[in-house]
């Protein structure tokens, strides 16, 4: 190469530096180009955090401090009780709005270990949050239950990975062969006591589903090899329904959990509305509706959840197993 195609090519490839130096500062700058308008889009941001920890009005108490003759700043007054993370509360406050350009250090007091959270916009404190403990408030539980599913029989590495979670979680086997369900628990019961059954006919419907007849003899083979079996219902089954299907299923030894209204959670449906979906089914057992979630365990759902379930847990929830029913 000539000494000038030399020169040409490191003014090409300078040229090449500043347009991706340029696009990245443009992404930035999309990115952080939220901006607070006024202290009442801060404040409902703020109770948009409150609501996520399951924290009521009567626990907040809000004020104004001088700073100066001109200058006022707001103070929020939060009692919560022993046990509650103020660490996880404060990180929900931090990503609400470092969007916003707004720094949130904390000052950790003792002995009570309280948080004082101040908010600063251009190096200027305009609210402060401050989280106390108060021992006459209880922590409220909140209960649901989680499932890991599969397609085929996962890898080993993924099993003890659910596992080391250290939760009650649920693994579900999806199959049409009932023959395979007994050699399945035969490989799976070293690891988890409690593995369930997702059955679906040829054309991939669920069973219970609406081809009663065929999915009825599917339960009955199922019976033969596994008498006490557990099964997942997508369709909503009423005990006092006298019909046909409903005195056939009474009639076998199986159990069933009802998912008609479980949530059902993906790879493919990205990480935000995975965690968007973990966040509904938190707010579900908040209000005492012991919900059900699926999580389909290909690709990296599994992890996804093992990142999301410690916060979820510091909220106060948590995972149970799902309840049985008799057919």
């Amino acid at each position: 190469m000539s000494e000038r195609n030399k020169k040409y090519l490191i003014v090409f490839l300078l040229f090449g530096t500043c347009l991706a130096s340029a696009f990245l500062l443009l992404q930035s700058t999309e990115f952080r180009s939220k901006t607070l308008t006024n202290l009442a889009e801060a404040d409902s941001l703020l109770n948009n955090s409150f609501r996520t920890f399951n924290i009521s009005e009567n626990q907040v108490r809000e004020d104004f401090v001088e700073v100066d003759s001109v200058n006022k700043r707001k103070l929020y007054r939060v009692r919560v009780p022993d046990g509650f993370s103020k660490t996880q509360l404060h990180y929900e406050i931090h990503n609400t709005f470092k969007d916003y350009s707004v720094d949130s250090p904390t000052r950790v007091i003792f002995p009570d270990k309280d948080f004082h959270i101040h908010l600063l916009n251009n190096q200027t404190v305009f609210a402060t949050v401050k989280l106390q403990t108060d021992p006459d408030l209880v922590l409220q539980r909140s209960f649901g239950s989680i499932l890991v599913a599969f397609e085929s029989e996962p890898p080993e590495s993924i099993l003890e990975q659910i596992k080391a979670m250290g939760e009650p979680i649920s693994i579900v086997m999806m199959m049409e062969d009932t023959k395979r369900a007994s050699d399945i628990f035969e490989m799976q019961e070293g690891l988890f006591s409690d593995i369930l059954l997702w059955l679906k006919n040829e054309n991939g419907e669920n069973i219970p589903g609406s081809n009663t007849s065929l999915g009825w003899q599917k339960l009955q083979s199922l019976q033969e090899y596994i008498p006490n079996a557990d099964v997942l219902s997508f369709q909503k089954l009423d005990e006092s329904d006298n019909t046909t299907l409903m005195q056939n299923l009474s009639g076998t030894t199986l159990n069933y959990i009802d998912v008609s209204e479980a949530s059902l959670l993906q790879d493919d449906m990205g990480r935000a509305a995975f965690k968007q979906e973990l966040q509904k089914f938190s707010r579900q057992a908040q209000r005492g509706e012991y919900p059900i979630a699926i999580v389909m365990g290909d690709g990296r759902s599994v992890e996804w959840l093992r990142q999301e379930l410690a916060g979820l847990k510091k909220r106060g929830l948590r995972i149970i197993p799902p309840k049985k029913k008799r057919f």
